[in-house]
């Protein structure tokens, strides 16, 4: 069962994020700063990482700087910038994917299954990694 982290400040969407994802048979820990977030990184053996960009305390940008030089772990960044620079921005700094804020529990956007695997992959999508929970 992979274990996934959630750093994400919103309560509602940290909640509903790792609900749906535990339905769909993943372990997840949750995160409400990136400080927390750092915290339960570094003891919790995560196979994938879900970090919301503006948080309090460490921002996720400075979580992924400071994961990245430890760890390989996937990072998927949940945002709700979306311009395509910000995007090559992330992924210049470690993220593997980028989701965007707001997103559908539901929608089957096409996935990040395939490269939490380790093989590559597409758009990320919650439906994607409910299914490499299987």
């Amino acid at each position: 069962m992979p274990h996934i982290l959630i750093v994400e400040d919103d309560t509602d969407i940290n909640n509903a994020t790792a609900q749906y994802l535990r339905r769909h048979g993943c372990q997840c820990t949750q995160a409400f700063s990136g400080t927390e977030g750092r915290l339960l990184w570094k003891g919790s053996g995560c196979d994938l990482l879900l970090i919301d960009l503006l948080l309090p305390g460490l921002s996720g940008s400075e979580l992924i700087d400071e994961i990245r030089r430890e760890s390989q772990v996937p990072i998927i960044v949940l945002s709700a910038r979306s311009a395509l620079s910000d995007k090559v921005e992330l992924l210049g700094l470690g993220a593997d994917d980028y989701l965007t804020k707001p997103y559908q529990l539901g929608q089957d956007t096409g996935t990040a299954a395939p490269r939490q695997r380790g093989s590559g992959g597409g758009d990320p999508g919650l439906p994607g990694l409910a299914a490499a929970c299987r």
